[in-house]
């Protein structure tokens, strides 16, 4: 069953490859478009990149200078401060002393 000539027949085969290859196509053109957009984007980066470590190399370098040391010389308010802290160290340290006694002692008692 033909209706017509063979000129009226639709041909949707060629049609349908002639699609899928012009969307390949599009495809690889949008894939090759991408890349490129890629590849520049990383050449700024690095460009950029190393543009701001070469600033901040060149920076100039403040040198350290020696400074002559400070005299302290205690207030009587600190001094007396500091001769409680001397004073309590001491009885600290006595306590401890002590404590350490007892407890030979109390060892002594036990063996």
């Amino acid at each position: 069953m033909v209706f017509g000539n063979g000129s009226e027949t639709k041909r949707p085969v060629i049609r349908r490859s002639y699609n899928i290859k012009r969307s390949m196509h599009m495809r690889k053109q949008q894939y090759e478009t991408s890349a490129k957009i890629a590849m520049v984007a990383l050449i700024g980066i690095v460009l950029s990149l190393t543009i701001m470590i070469a600033i901040g190399k060149h920076e100039p370098v403040q040198e350290a200078m020696a400074q002559e040391p400070i005299l302290w010389i205690p207030t009587p308010l600190e001094q007396a401060r500091m001769d409680s802290l001397y004073s309590i160290d001491a009885a600290t340290k006595a306590d401890i002393d002590s404590i350490g006694e007892m407890i030979d002692a109390i060892l002594d008692k036990l063996d």
